[in-house]
Parts: C-alpha cells; structure tokens; sequence
C-alpha cells in the first residue's frame, strides 16, 4: 500500500473509530471534568490552573469553567498558593479522588475488554504505537497535527 493509499485509510479508520467510541460513550471517558480529575490526581493531587491547561492544551478559560463545575460537586478546591499568595492552587479532594478512582475503573475494564479482544500480539502492538503516536504528538508541539 503507497502513502496516500495509507493516509486515506488512517483518516477513514480514525474517522470510523472516533464515531465507534461517540457511540459507546467512551467519548465521557475523556471528557473535561474526568481528564482534568485524572490530571489533577497524577500531579500528587494538587496542581496551578495554568499549569492544567498546558497539559491538556487547552484555553485556561476552559479549564476555568470546568474547575467551577467540579468545584460545585466537591470534587476539587481552589485556595491560595501558600509559597505563592499570586497564584490559586487547585487540589483534589476526597470525593474527588473517589471519583477519579471511579473513572479510571471503568476506562480500565473498557480496556481491559479491548485488548482482550485484540489478544495479545495485537493488543502489545496497539500499546507500542499509542506510545509512538504520544511521542510523535508531543514532539509536534506547536504545530496543529
């Protein structure tokens, strides 16, 4: 297969697979509030709103929005930065952690059933390039992929 044979059946599969995954409602896997509660958790459960929206690359008000909903259900808190009383630092709570642990439960048995299915060779392959496409993604850092 040439490389425009290649690239047209990535963008259809892609296409295809984003559609697949709206469908199954793996898209709220990854919606905001849940990205930014796994994110916040795997930064020792504290982190500045700036530094949020970096990571995930999205608008800070964005991330204003979604903290101000999370903040409602008690999920996080913003206080005061006490080595920095400029910056809000926003810190996980309890529940919040709770409700990460309950996320990342169901985004890993929704894993685990796809690469069962896939079975091992291809399930190590599609570890191998997610990793691949993660690196070649970061490594494009101010160019729109």
């Amino acid at each position: 297969m040439d490389r425009d044979a290649q690239t047209a059946a990535l963008i259809r599969g892609a296409t295809a697979l984003m559609t697949d995954m709206h469908r199954n409602s793996l898209h709220k896997e990854f919606s905001g509030e849940a990205i930014i509660l796994v994110c916040i958790a795997l930064c020792d459960g504290h982190i500045l709103p700036s530094e949020l929206a970096a990571r995930l690359r999205v608008s800070q008000p964005r991330v204003a929005a979604v903290l101000g909903v999370l903040e409602r259900k008690g999920l996080i808190k913003r206080e005061v930065d006490t080595s920095d009383r400029r910056r809000m630092l926003v810190t996980i709570t309890s529940e919040g952690s709770l409700a990460c642990d309950r996320h990342l439960a169901k985004l890993r048995t929704k894993a685990v059933r796809v690469l069962d299915e896939l079975g091992d060779p291809d399930a190590e392959h599609l570890v191998r390039i997610v990793g691949r496409l993660h690196v070649i993604f970061e490594n494009e850092k101010g160019c729109n992929i």
